[in-house]
């Protein structure tokens, strides 16, 4: 199953986002996390697509709440693919996939747990609130780790499973962008807890390395459509 955030804007790419999906996985589920979209006009894109399933008025909780609802939604399912609604797939994922690997990040970047190297104070505390109340530690500030891309992976039914329910799931109430950027450091994070650190179980590398590569749609996985620059705020 692929599955994914949508904050639906004029310009958003998600039907190529699901054509490409459909081209190269065409027997996966897509599920869509509607999270409150004011323009809703999308949904009639794929009313009559099949493999297509529209959560609707579920998440205010932006990209990491997206992920939450899928699992909470359809618990059984194999393995869960989760992207972004501004990103096409090239190519197959299947060997990844087919891969005996619980967790595989798109790419990686690495940097420290506070101020003054990576991440800052607010974003620290925000991963508190996240971590609390669950079998997992935040890392102390100025710890090195490594980070998921996106947060866009490949996730084994297991370990969604645990993650979900740790809790530390329903805890990622985005509320900001900034919280989705944590999203990435969480995720890193728990995928490294696991055995699955995202420096060495990845598709892509290291991200920051390649960001000119990136730009200029030279991946070999995907392509990186920024919202940003086809007016979503």
């Amino acid at each position: 199953m692929f599955c994914f955030s949508c904050k639906y804007f004029n310009g958003s790419p998600v039907k190529k986002t699901v054509d490409a999906i459909k081209l190269h996985h065409p027997d996966e589920k897509i599920v869509i996390v509607d999270s409150m979209s004011e323009d809703k006009s999308y949904y009639d894109i794929f009313a009559d697509d099949e493999k297509v399933h529209i959560l609707d008025d579920c998440n205010p909780h932006r990209v990491p709440g997206a992920f939450y609802q899928t699992v909470k939604h359809f618990p059984d399912e194999p393995y869960y693919i989760n992207i972004q609604d501004c990103f096409i797939i090239k190519k197959s994922w299947q060997e990844h996939i087919d891969s005996d690997k619980e967790f595989v990040s798109v790419a990686y970047f690495t940097e420290n747990n506070a101020e003054p190297y990576g991440i800052g104070m607010d974003q620290w505390n925000y991963m508190e609130k996240v971590f609390g109340g669950t079998e997992y530690n935040n890392l102390a500030p100025g710890q090195r780790f490594n980070a998921c891309f996106g947060p866009i992976y490949i996730i084994k039914n297991s370990l969604a499973k645990k993650f979900y329910d740790s809790g530390v799931l329903a805890n990622m109430q985005s509320t900001c962008k900034l919280h989705d950027e944590v999203g990435e450091r969480i995720f890193g994070i728990l995928a490294t807890y696991e055995g699955y650190d995202p420096m060495e179980h990845n598709m892509e590398g290291d991200i920051l390395s390649r960001w000119s590569e990136m730009e200029c749609d030279n991946m070999e996985y995907y392509t990186k459509i920024f919202g940003s620059r086809l007016g979503r705020t």
